[in-house]
């Protein structure tokens, strides 16, 4: 099974996001904050008076990550099998960036923080350092 990065990437389509994602993190909401604290914070916040901001940066970070790792890489097939094994495996990036900001979810939110981690373990793997 492969879970691919998002259906317009893999289609060739139109960016929805109008490039959002191929800036600078620091663009991003809570850009200054390392994608690893982002991801252990996603759980413990979502909950919290203002987790909002939490989650929409998981969100947006999750979209950034991805995107850029479908730039970096040539192994898409690889990548796509190894995501599929992931919790919510069958669910794309952006698909999943979408799920745990809406339903708050603490599945889905640990599903959140597990993308980001691997999004960042395949990114150093390239050699890239993300923030």
């Amino acid at each position: 099974m492969e879970t691919v990065f998002a259906e317009w990437l893999e289609k060739g389509l139109a960016d929805p996001f109008e490039g959002r994602y191929n800036g600078v993190v620091d663009d991003l909401p809570f850009g200054n904050v390392p994608s690893t604290a982002l991801s252990l914070m996603l759980v413990p916040m979502a909950s919290k008076l203002g987790g909002i901001m939490y989650l929409t940066a998981a969100k947006e970070r999750v979209r950034w990550l991805s995107k850029r790792l479908y730039d970096l890489s040539t192994d898409h097939k690889g990548i796509n099998q190894r995501r599929s094994e992931l919790p919510k495996g069958d669910v794309n990036d952006y698909e999943l960036a979408n799920q745990f900001f809406m339903t708050e979810d603490k599945e889905d939110l640990l599903a959140g923080m597990a993308r980001i981690d691997f999004l960042l373990d395949e990114l150093k793997a390239l050699g890239d350092k993300p923030f």
